[in-house]
């Protein structure tokens, strides 16, 4: 038996995409990402992460959101266990509930949001313990912290740490095929950046090749 379906003239027809071999699917009218899984690679062209994207998606373990997404719906990265680190651009202008509920491998949140809007409790909500996900550091932009400090709800965060705040490298220029040695140093107690992910970026072309870590005592600092 053969059913045929008809849609009303007056309803729009939608249409999707999966846009450079992106391992998602894209509503290509508003550039919103609506599923993904853990091998996506979000296009820069994606303007929003729709509700429950990545829903569940316990396997994910990294992602890296464009400078072009203003939106990241609710429950977008709900249950996503593995992820370890999210940064979040500072074109994103919303943030929905439980958008990054049990996200409990988190040990950082870099926010690169320099003007922060409030967002919810749930937001970063942990359901076995029926709180705000405080345990993460969360990086904000120099010259931020007391903004975020006074901002509903990314006060709740436990750790606040302005990016770059007590890290110097010195100036360093390189040539193609180079290889170039160049020092980090963190002047603040390092316990603070216990669980510190360093966030850089390079040029076209430029990798980190090998990183070696080395620890020196400052003064007046407890190092752990």
């Amino acid at each position: 038996e053969i059913y045929t379906l008809s849609l009303h003239d007056a309803l729009p027809i939608w249409s999707y995409d999966s846009r450079n071999n992106c391992n998602a699917i894209i509503e290509t009218e508003t550039n919103t990402l609506i599923v993904g899984c853990k091998n996506t690679i979000i296009p820069n062209t994606v303007t929003e992460i729709g509700d429950e994207a990545f829903y569940e998606c316990s396997s994910l373990t990294s992602i890296i959101i464009p400078n072009l997404v203003k939106s990241i719906g609710s429950e977008a990265f709900w249950g996503c266990s593995s992820l370890k680190s999210i940064t979040i651009p500072n074109s994103v202008t919303k943030i929905g509930d439980y958008a990054f509920c049990d996200c409990v491998g988190l040990t950082s949140v870099i926010s690169e949001i320099e003007n922060p809007f409030e967002i919810s409790s749930k937001t970063f909500y942990f359901r076995v313990a029926d709180s705000f996900l405080s345990k993460p550091i969360l990086f904000v932009p120099n010259g931020t912290l007391a903004i975020y400090q006074s901002t509903k709800c990314w006060n709740m965060f436990s750790n606040i740490v302005e990016q770059g705040d007590g890290i110097t490298m010195e100036p360093v220029t390189i040539a193609a095929g180079d290889t170039k040695e160049v020092a980090i140093v963190l002047s603040n107690p390092i316990h603070q950046y216990s669980a510190f992910m360093f966030h850089m970026t390079l040029p076209l072309g430029i990798s980190i090749k090998k990183a070696n870590f080395t620890e020196e005592r400052v003064k007046g600092s407890k190092l752990r």
